[in-house]
């Protein structure tokens, strides 16, 4: 098997071909790298109320978080060491939940849960961290231009709710895989 070969760069994709010991000739999408956030006070979970265009504009619950690198050259430098994208998907998750929900956290108090694979011929890693040592910016969230006509605000969420939404197909959170976690939080197995 030969090394993938980028064959398309996007702003955040890339589609990759390797020609296999057969001759035949694999692609895959790959994605830059999201983190999604768990923040919990008092056993409450913070979800984001959220305008997605994937919905065609309806709203979603999310847990808070976004990308981890803003362009894909910086993405590509270091997707190749563990360590570096670690440290990268902390300080964004430290941002995002600033940007997004005006908390501040001081990334040392982030316990990385688990880089969640989306493998298959489209691959998306999902960085989920736990937190629940933070503090309000009385200034509010510092929303960019695309933060500021997505979300439609946030909510503390019990664990009661919290799984009836992850769980709800017709009405619940629609990312699947964060759905997953916020059940697996209300049900104690990520404590």
């Amino acid at each position: 098997m030969s090394e993938w070969d980028i064959r398309f760069k996007g702003t955040i994709w890339t589609l990759e071909q390797q020609e296999q010991q057969d001759g035949r000739i694999f692609e895959l999408a790959r994605r830059t790298p999201g983190v999604r956030i768990m923040l919990v006070d008092n056993d409450k979970l913070l979800l984001n109320r959220e305008s997605r265009h994937e919905l065609a504009g309806s709203y979603d619950l999310r847990l808070p978080g976004g990308k981890v690198f803003d362009s894909l050259e910086d993405w590509l430098q270091v997707r190749d060491d563990p360590d570096e994208l670690v440290e990268a998907a902390v300080q964004a998750a430290a941002r995002e939940m600033h940007e997004e929900c005006g908390v501040v956290i001081e990334p040392s108090d982030l316990r990385l849960l688990k880089r969640d694979i989306n493998g298959g011929k489209g691959e998306w890693d999902l960085y989920y961290f736990h937190c629940s040592v933070f503090q309000l910016d009385p200034d509010g969230p510092a929303f960019s231009d695309t933060e500021a006509k997505e979300i439609d605000g946030w909510s503390w969420f019990d664990k009661e709710k919290a799984r009836s939404q992850a769980l709800d197909i017709e009405k619940g959170m629609s990312e699947s895989r964060s759905a997953r976690y916020v059940a697996a939080w209300a049900d104690g197995m990520l404590e």
